[in-house]
């Protein structure tokens, strides 16, 4: 399996011809499908219940699920710092 592309701990890795894994530290987060994958295991990867699945034209569209994948991540962490702070400024007050 290759990376294709990383940010920080996400990876979207290349397990086959139009088959890809998004991975959040070394961990599987979502498989995504492309029209290239011509597999006679599509059904199963297609339905596997471990994990989110994806089908998509291209592989660009596979790197703006990636890109999707690592912008919630960032906007949780951003709120959830702010979130912190919130209460900790809170508790000062109180």
């Amino acid at each position: 399996m290759s990376i294709i592309v990383r940010d920080n701990d996400w990876r979207l890795k290349k397990k086959e011809d139009g088959l890809y894994l998004v991975t959040y530290n070394k961990e599987p987060q979502r498989k995504i499908i492309t029209n290239d994958y011509s597999s006679r295991n599509i059904v199963s990867e297609k339905y596997e219940f471990d994990m989110p699945v994806n089908e998509v034209e291209s592989f660009e569209d596979a790197k703006s699920i990636f890109q999707s994948e690592v912008e919630k991540d960032k906007n949780s962490s951003v709120i959830y710092k702010l979130y912190s702070k919130l209460n900790q400024l809170y508790s000062k007050l109180i």
